[in-house]
């Protein structure tokens, strides 16, 4: 596992400094996933990332556990609420029953406030340096085919992050 990480680390600042930014942004709920971003991020960038939490109308319990996650990892973190954003959107559109076109909002609004701040300090959205060549890098580099996140098991993702820690459920 820590010849992934190491590759990833590196794959993520050539990425970055190819791009001529000096760090990067993403999401963060508190969920697993943004959880490895945030330790990736962490230990490739240090404090030249930016993580955000961007709540719309969000529970509580999502907040506390982003903050568990800013805490463990001493993350320059910032918090968007786009809630107001949300629903001056919805109140100001045509009304339908497709309850999918009101949930594929919240994303976009999520994903133009990254845009937003990685332009605004010139850092990379991550989402950005994932959608390359990662796959194809890692496999010629290091024999290793990993699709980061989407295949390591949430155990396997808990585990390399040392979450159980602060998990409220039981890691077996």
């Amino acid at each position: 596992m820590r010849e992934v990480v190491d590759k990833l680390v590196e794959w993520l600042r050539s990425s970055v400094k190819e791009a001529n930014c000096k760090g990067i942004v993403y999401g963060l709920s508190g969920g697993v996933d943004s959880a490895v971003i945030a330790a990736l991020s962490k230990l490739a960038f240090n404090d030249e990332s930016l993580a955000i939490m961007m709540p719309i109308n969000s529970s509580e319990e999502d907040e506390k556990d982003a903050k568990l996650v800013i805490d463990k990892f001493k993350l320059n973190a910032i918090k968007v609420d786009l809630s107001k954003t949300y629903s001056i959107f919805t109140d100001s559109v045509e009304k339908g029953d497709n309850l999918m076109a009101y949930a594929n909002v919240k994303p976009r609004l999520r994903m133009t406030t990254l845009y937003y701040y990685g332009q605004l300090k010139n850092i990379w959205l991550l989402e950005q340096v994932i959608n390359q060549n990662l796959l194809l890098d890692i496999l010629l580099n290091t024999g290793i085919v990993v699709l980061i996140l989407c295949h390591l098991w949430i155990l396997q993702r808990r585990k390399f992050m040392n979450l159980q820690d602060f998990w409220v459920f039981p890691i077996k």
